[in-house]
């Protein structure tokens, strides 16, 4: 299904790469959704979260043959040991968790669904070591988002979402894309929507 999904994207995309990360992690916190459920065990985040380590831990046989489907990611990891989607998904996605559990709070004391969004993705892009910007620019640039991303929470302002945007708009400018986060941040709203 997941080759499918992609060969869709890319189909629509002219063979750009567009969500081929989403497509990864939202196929296999589904799948550990479903599995859950049909078990009749609790389709709470961590034990969604720990299905996804267990489902997720054969995408690290990757890096085992360098040579074999040479691609970005593997590209990532031998000059900066990052292991990208593959990692967090072996891992159990453990920048969701905290980011999930923030998203969540947001909402309880009142923010609307794209605030909450907005400040959750802010606290992704401050820590996540996102493949996406390292392809799209280099390690130096994904520091420097970090730090942005720090100071706009340091900021502690009101119009988060305005920042946010005034942020986009300079990533645009510098075709970088925090799609890693932004990946991260739809498996919070999907976790939040099923396990809420």
């Amino acid at each position: 299904i997941g080759i499918e999904a992609e060969r869709k994207m890319f189909s629509h995309t002219l063979g750009v790469n567009t969500h081929k990360g989403a497509i990864f992690s939202l196929g296999i916190i589904v799948a550990a959704t479903a599995y859950l459920s049909e078990n009749s065990k609790a389709t709470d985040v961590d034990s969604v979260l720990d299905i996804c380590a267990q489902m997720a831990q054969q995408s690290l046989s990757d890096f085992d043959n360098m040579e074999q489907h040479k691609s970005f990611g593997k590209q990532v990891f031998a000059q900066h040991k990052i292991k990208g989607i593959r990692g967090q998904a072996a891992a159990g996605y453990p920048d969701v968790k905290p980011a999930f559990e923030y998203l969540k709070k947001c909402i309880m004391q009142g923010d609307d669904i794209n605030t909450a969004g907005a400040k959750t993705l802010c606290r992704l892009m401050v820590s996540v070591e996102d493949t996406n910007i390292i392809k799209r620019s280099d390690i130096e640039t994904l520091k420097a988002v970090h730090k942005k991303a720090q100071m706009i929470i340091e900021s502690n302002a009101e119009d988060i979402t305005e920042q946010m945007d005034k942020l986009n708009r300079e990533f645009i400018s510098l075709n970088i894309s925090p799609g890693g986060c932004a990946d991260l941040l739809a498996i919070c709203f999907l976790l939040y929507f099923i396990c809420e």
